[in-house]
C-alpha cells in the first residue's frame, strides 16, 4: 500500500543515538521529494521540536513502549507496526496504521502468505527493519541520522528520549572504530546491528543508496559518509535540475 509513497523518494531515517542532537534541527527544512521516517523512541522529541515525521516505525514487544505514543494519538502521523510490536500501540493509536510482517517469525510469514503481503528483514532492531522497509519500498537514497551504534559521549540515546541514560562501565563491553576514526565503547547488540547493516548495504537493491549522516558513533562499512547538511544540499540541487 505504501510503495507509491516511498518509491523514488529520498528518505532521512531518524534513530535515537546521542549524535542526533548535532543535526536534528536541519530536518525543519527539507528538499522536495524527501521523507522523514523515525523510530518510535524519537517520535515525541521530533514533535516537540516542530518536526513532523512522515512515518514512525515500531518493533519492540515491551509494553513500556506504549509511552512513546502517549498524547500523540491526534498527531495525524501514520505509523508502521511490525508484527512483534506490543499490540497496545496498534490498539491505542488513532491515526493510520500499517502492519509489517517479517522474515524469521513463523506466524508473520504464514499471515503474509495468506494475505499476499511482502515480508521484511528485521535485522534485530527497529532501525534495521526501518532501513529494510525503505529499501524494499524503492527509496532512491537513504540517509541515517542518530545511528550511533555506540555509546557516544558515554550515553545510550539522544536527549529528551525515553531511554536516554549514562552508560555504566559493565555495559561498555566492546570497542568499535568511530565515524571519525577514534575508538568508542559499544555493546555486542550494537555490533550485531552494525554488521547486519553492512551486509544489507552490499545487496543489489541497496548498493550506492545508503548514507551515514549521523556525524558520530560507529563507522559503518560500505556506507557513504556525509554530513546531513551536505546530503540535503545535494538532494536539493538534484530536485532543481529535474
Amino acid at each position: 500500500e505504501l510503495k507509491g509513497e516511498f518509491k523514488d523518494k529520498n528518505a532521512v531515517l531518524v534513530a535515537a543515538g546521542p549524535s542526533l542532537d548535532k543535526n536534528v534541527e536541519l530536518l525543519k527544512r527539507l528538499p522536495e521529494n524527501t521523507l522523514i521516517v523515525a523510530v518510535g523512541t524519537v517520535f515525541r522529541k521530533l514533535m516537540n521540536l516542530g518536526i513532523v515525521p512522515d512515518y514512525v516505525v515500531f518493533l519492540d514487544a515491551q509494553t513500556r513502549n506504549i509511552r512513546q505514543i502517549e498524547e500523540l494519538g491526534n498527531s495525524e502521523v501514520p505509523i508502521i507496526i511490525a508484527s512483534t510490536a506490543t499490540k497496545q500501540i496498534g490498539i491505542d493509536y488513532r491515526e493510520k496504521k500499517y502492519l509489517v510482517c517479517q522474515y524469521g517469525y513463523d506466524r508473520a510469514e504464514l499471515y503474509a502468505s495468506e494475505h499476499g503481503y511482502q515480508l521484511y528483514e528485521t535485522g534485530g532492531s527497529v532501525s534495521t527493519i526501518m532501513l529494510d522497509i525503505c529499501i524494499r519500498l524503492g527509496c532512491q537514497e537513504i540517509a541515517f541520522i542518530g545511528l550511533d551504534l555506540a555509546f557516544t559521549g558515554g550515553r545510550s540515546h539522544s536527549n529528551d528520549t525515553l531511554d536516554n541514560h549514562a552508560v555504566s562501565s559493565d555495559e561498555e563491553n566492546c570497542e568499535v572504530l568511530s565515524w571519525n576514526g577514534d575508538i568508542l565503547k559499544t555493546s555486542k547488540l550494537f555490533l550485531i546491528y552494525k554488521e547486519w547493516m553492512e551486509r544489507r548495504a552490499m545487496q543489489e537493491d541497496a548498493q550506492g543508496k545508503l548514507i551515514d549522516a549521523t556525524e558520530g558513533g560507529a563507522h559503518i562499512e560500505h556506507w557513504r559518509k556525509e554530513t546531513l547538511k551536505n546530503v540535503l544540499e545535494q538532494w536539493e540541487k538534484k530536485d532543481c535540475s529535474v
